[in-house]
């Protein structure tokens, strides 16, 4: 009885929003024929677009929204772009596509023309190529936020200086570099000393601790994981 009392409540609604880390927002809208029909991504681009547009909000940096299978549509002030994944020798491959203006900021790097000239890159090139950017690492991971049915049809990130929870001094959850570098650091008995690996993600911490505890194999019996073992590249990490 709960969920069909909080399913009539919601039929007296046409959207729903969720605040999640401080910077992060989503907005999940109600499709056509009701809540139990996702809107389509024309319907979803028609409501931010919508006067008042949701990038007219001062607190608003950057909207994401799917854009059909595999495709997600960004939108911020300096422009739009869509991000593309496809399959490429059973990997998958990412690239940006239908770019108007600039709005990652990765055009104004002379160094990255080639590359984002290129017909797609895997997740970990674009790690490799952004990591060190103003929004590093969001091609891959804003595709790949949308395969799970909970992520909201509209998300927001918050601009620099803002957060979507008041009174919010350490938010986190933007695209920003702020938000996303932060320090890993390992040591024990065969790991040079003071040698670093010039990227990693969060999510290779457990991997990767298994690795060097030499447990790797524990992890055959899970799902696939979004992180990777780095355990062989640190211990052959060079002074830089």
């Amino acid at each position: 009885e709960f969920y069909v009392d909080r399913y009539r409540l919601m039929e007296s609604y046409d959207a729903v929003a969720s605040v999640d880390a401080g910077r992060v927002a989503m907005i999940h809208l109600r499709g056509g024929r009701g809540w139990h029909e996702r809107p389509s991504p024309e319907e979803v681009l028609n409501w931010i677009r919508s006067s008042p547009s949701v990038l007219d909000l001062p607190a608003v940096g950057w909207v994401f929204s799917r854009s059909g299978r595999h495709r997600v549509r960004i939108m911020a002030r300096d422009g739009f772009a869509i991000i593309e994944r496809f399959s490429r020798n059973g990997e998958f491959h990412y690239r940006l596509v239908e770019v108007e203006g600039d709005p990652l900021g990765y055009c104004k790097y002379p160094e990255l023309s080639e590359f984002l000239a290129a017909d797609g890159h895997p997740s970990r090139a674009w790690l490799e190529a952004t990591a060190r950017l103003e929004c590093p690492d969001v091609v891959s991971q804003a595709v790949d936020m949308f395969d799970s049915p909970r992520t909201g049809d509209v998300v927001l990130m918050a601009a620099a200086g803002w957060a979507f929870h008041r009174g919010e001094l350490g938010g986190h959850g933007s695209i920003t570099q702020r938000d996303m570098r932060l320090p890993m650091y390992f040591a024990g008995p065969d790991l040079p000393r003071g040698v670093s690996i010039p990227h990693a993600r969060l999510v290779d911490f457990a991997p990767t601790v298994l690795g060097l505890l030499g447990k790797q194999d524990r992890l055959k019996g899970y799902p696939c994981l979004d992180g990777i073992n780095l355990a062989d590249e640190l211990r052959t990490a060079q002074l830089v």
